[in-house]
């Protein structure tokens, strides 16, 4: 694992040389700290982040649109009024304002869209970076930086940008609506610029802030399942709390269930008699890269299934539709949590908690039944 903790670059950078990225993360072992890999990880990302909301990289891509977008709607505008004009329109005005339009396009149009080309090469970069190294651990105690957005929404600059696109739209329809005057329909090439620079950033924040959002779920259920390990070590029994749905989603709620009753139906025949078949919905979490997605891990990760969950003895019996099976003894069971689910038509969720460390989140509507099941064999319960 690379430990960038000294390789911190300056936060007054160079312009014209940016400083060197950090490396990207090695395959972490059993064996390493992780209080040192927390660290890495934390310095690693803090300085790709920091990077990514430079104000200096803002203001040279903000230069470089103005350069590219003045060049796009003055080229057009100079050929189109040598071309159109009535006094001494000859064969030399033309050259000259070919000769002009060739030197704008090379002086100014060329680097501005190298300049452009290099910060985007160097983004896309920087996001497989951000990506790798947010992986490294998605523990409950790994930081992770929400710069991206603040209570629910994107960064300010995707609201700039989205102005910036409003006004060229607005423009655009009003040239649009004079296509009489040559002169103002050559403006029509610097808008289109002037919008496709100004949706680059808004298709930048957009992401950074849906990926930064889900690292942050997937972190927040790590520290709510640490909780629960914590509350399933300290006391031996809870009770559990009812899910309460709003009205207007029983609906919904009752086609949800009648559907995943209906999957697992052909499942419950293969069970003994006179068990209690619980019809589940399971892999309602994210894949994480950092751990393996076979055998219990599988069953935890998504996308969203249907599929059965039995208790027979002491052994739980996941089956699903997709042909899956999972016999999980009870003895690997550190404990459940029982969740009421905060969206309204969602049926509950019981979080079975394992000695090694994964958990098996499963959704169904007889969650708090299959809870006090669990309870009374012995697996200790606790509810969130």
């Amino acid at each position: 694992m690379t430990n960038t903790s000294n390789e911190r670059p300056s936060p007054q950078g160079s312009l014209f040389r940016a400083a060197p990225l950090p490396e990207a993360p090695g395959a972490p072992t059993s064996s390493a700290d992780r209080v040192t890999l927390l660290r890495a990880q934390a310095d690693a990302l803090n300085a790709l982040v920091r990077e990514d909301l430079s104000r200096g990289r803002s203001a040279v891509f903000l230069l470089c649109a103005v350069v590219l977008t003045a060049v796009c709607a003055l080229v057009p505008v100079v050929m189109i009024d040598v071309a159109t004009s009535k006094d001494g329109n000859d064969a030399t005005d033309v050259a000259v304002a070919g000769v002009l339009a060739c030197l704008l396009l090379a002086l100014l149009a060329l680097p501005a869209l190298l300049v452009l080309r290099r910060l985007r090469v160097r983004g896309v970069q920087r996001r497989r970076l951000m990506e790798q190294w947010a992986a490294v651990d998605r523990g409950y105690d790994s930081e992770f930086p929400s710069v991206y957005g603040s209570q629910g929404y994107p960064h300010a600059r995707f609201f700039n940008a989205c102005l910036v696109l409003t006004l060229v739209l607005i423009l655009v329809i009003a040239v649009l609506a004079d296509t009489s005057d040559p002169s103002v329909l050559a403006m029509l090439p610097g808008l289109a610029a002037a919008g496709f620079l100004a949706w680059a950033p808004i298709k930048k924040y957009a992401d950074r802030f849906s990926w930064s959002s889900r690292e942050q779920v997937i972190r927040g259920r790590e520290r709510r399942r640490q909780k629960h390990r914590e509350q399933v070590n300290a006391t031996p029994t809870a009770q559990v709390f009812l899910a309460f749905g709003l009205p207007r989603f029983l609906l919904r709620r009752r086609r949800d269930r009648a559907t995943l009753a209906e999957a697992a139906l052909p499942l419950a025949a293969a069970f003994g008699s006179g068990t209690s078949v619980y019809p589940i919905r399971y892999g309602l979490n994210e894949v994480t890269d950092q751990v393996s997605v076979a055998g219990p891990a599988a069953w935890d990760r998504g996308p969203v299934r249907m599929g059965a969950l039995v208790q027979e003895g002491d052994t739980l019996r996941l089956r699903g539709t997709d042909g899956t099976a999972l016999d999980l003894p009870l003895a690997q069971l550190l404990g459940a949590a029982f969740i009421a689910n905060t969206v309204a038509w969602l049926d509950p969720t019981v979080d079975l908690l394992l000695h090694s460390g994964e958990a098996i989140e499963v959704r169904t509507s007889d969650a708090r039944v299959l809870a006090d099941a669990l309870s009374s064999a012995g697996v200790r319960t606790v509810s969130a």
